[in-house]
């Protein structure tokens, strides 16, 4: 059976999963491999493990999404990651958050600068104008 419970740490929440092994009387097995009692290993960058008693206890950490559209996957690493800070899309353009940009003459763009929930889609807001004025806007375009 498995069994989950969170830890809530300063930057999320992490979902952890505890994985339970057959008891072993003088350690413990795990994917194949042989762990003695009482010790710690890591079997991926993401999973904590600890041999107790014959019984294998894991902490899977879950990823939250990405605040970019430009993230990268580091092995060494459990999650992905933001290299350019928050970012998000105008067209084919990459706008770091909270900054203006032109796409056009006509065109403003801006990635908002504040992390809200609805923030899942990384498309920036964008503006037609004439003479500097919006008329209308025009969402991911």
């Amino acid at each position: 059976m498995l069994k989950y419970f969170f830890i809530l740490t300063s930057c999320c929440i992490i979902p952890v999963l505890i994985v339970n092994a057959i008891p072993q009387t003088s350690g413990c097995f795990k994917d194949g491999k042989y762990y003695q009692d009482g010790s710690n290993f890591q079997p991926r960058p993401c999973e904590h493990c600890s041999c107790n008693q014959g019984n294998v206890s894991c902490t899977v950490a879950e990823c939250l999404v990405t605040l970019c559209v430009d993230p990268i996957n580091d092995p060494n690493m459990c999650c992905p990651v933001c290299p350019n800070g928050r970012n998000c899309l105008a067209r084919d353009r990459i706008i770091p958050a909270g900054r203006k940009v032109y796409l056009n003459e006509h065109t403003i763009c801006q990635c908002p600068d504040r992390i809200s929930l609805d923030m899942t889609v990384l498309v920036a807001t964008c503006y037609q104008t004439v003479d500097s004025l919006p008329i209308h806007k025009v969402v991911g375009k």
